[in-house]
């Protein structure tokens, strides 16, 4: 039985969509595809969890989660909101990333939003040259 005092982590995988071929990742071996998370998911995924637990870390997962449009992640932190049965609920989003998607506005957007922690591969220094 789920006690609203648990805390939990989910690995969210909103697309298998990779625009590198790191040869240590899983999906090497099995391919990437473009699909990507539809809202009536996301939605599904953050009613069915936040409600439960006092406190929930969400991490960002791929394929490349950055390849998705940020309006998505706008739209997790609102369904997050929506569906939280405490103010004092602590909600946590993270994200695995190449790094590569980074712009001026991604870096905002995860500055203001998912100051928690982001994590960039280091096959990201395999593509930069200095």
């Amino acid at each position: 039985m789920i006690n609203k005092n648990d805390l939990i982590s989910i690995i969210v995988k909103p697309t298998n969509a990779c625009n590198l071929r790191c040869k240590h990742c899983y999906h090497a071996g099995t391919g990437y595809d473009n699909e990507q998370m539809s809202d009536k998911m996301l939605e599904k995924l953050i009613s069915s969890s936040v409600p439960h637990f006092s406190g929930i870390h969400y991490i960002w997962h791929g394929g490349e989660p950055l390849s998705m449009p940020l309006t998505f992640y706008k739209r997790a932190l609102e369904l997050e909101q929506k569906y939280k049965h405490n103010p004092n609920q602590n909600i946590k989003n993270s994200m695995q990333s190449n790094g590569t998607y980074v712009t001026e506005d991604v870096a905002k957007f995860i500055a203001d939003n998912l100051p928690e922690i982001v994590r960039a591969g280091i096959d990201l220094l395999q593509i930069i040259t200095f």
